[in-house]
């Protein structure tokens, strides 16, 4: 209920959605595949601009409580599990034991971050509460992700300044359900980079100290070599080079 109050009201954003991950199982039961399920909202198709390949993206009336159970895949999953079958529009998948019809395959396109795997199946919101027993229509869950598309020429900072008014105004109204929550608008790119920023470090710090390493051990061989050649060195000092000559030839060699 907050996301449609703050879809109503904002007037920085050209469209919204909302969406969750989960895991639902294709076929019988002696042999599923586990698939990324995406709870999303019939806007998603929408703010993330996926291309359709067949058929079309679930509407309202079938994102309502106990609407109809209807399934998107994606192409990957199409071409994989059903060898790009254009027939699979209008017949029916079990997913998780549930009877799915496929009213449509998407296809994923590079830039989308949004999608965490490309064998992907794409239902309604309420079938999260089918499975997981959740209340999406509850204004106590805030479990869910929401993505928003900003009009053309606004800014993140007016966007957040019209959202953070609305939040606000929820939290006054219910304060049972919405105190203490706030709303910031992030990049999706950001976003995404935060999760994944822990990761990145810790490799950094490894190739780091791999290199580290390396030039400690070739520092080591070059001067064990060195001290071998000190008398290479001082013969060719005798006989007239110059230190200058002789620093260039090692810094080469080296």
């Amino acid at each position: 209920f907050d996301y449609l109050d703050l879809r109503d009201g904002q007037k920085t954003l050209d469209s919204t959605a909302v969406e969750d991950w989960g895991y639902l199982d294709l076929g019988t039961r002696q042999l599923p595949q586990r698939l990324t399920a995406i709870y999303a909202s019939p806007s998603l198709f929408k703010v993330t601009k996926l291309p359709f390949v067949l058929g079309r993206p679930f509407n309202d009336d079938e994102d309502k409580p106990g609407g109809a159970l209807v399934a998107v895949l994606s192409e990957s999953l199409w071409r994989d599990r059903f060898n790009a079958d254009a027939r699979i529009i209008g017949q029916n998948i079990t997913l998780s034991g549930e009877s799915f019809l496929v009213i449509g395959v998407c296809a994923r396109q590079v830039e989308d971050v949004s999608t965490p795997s490309d064998d992907a199946v794409y239902v309604p919101v309420h079938v999260k509460d089918l499975f997981w027993g959740g209340r999406t229509n509850d204004r106590a869950e805030h479990d869910l992700l929401w993505f928003g598309r900003l009009k053309e020429g606004v800014s993140p900072a007016q966007a957040n300044a019209d959202l953070s008014i609305i939040q606000s105004n929820l939290d006054a109204q219910y304060s049972d359900t919405d105190k203490n929550y706030t709303i910031r608008l992030v990049s999706l790119f950001d976003s995404t980079a935060a999760t994944y920023s822990a990761t990145v470090w810790m490799l950094g710090s490894a190739v780091g100290c791999l290199l580290l390493i390396s030039c400690a051990n070739v520092a080591n061989l070059i001067f064990a070599r060195g001290l071998e050649r000190r008398r290479e060195m001082a013969i060719r000092s005798t006989l007239g080079c110059s230190r200058w000559r002789l620093l260039i030839q090692l810094l080469l060699e080296t």
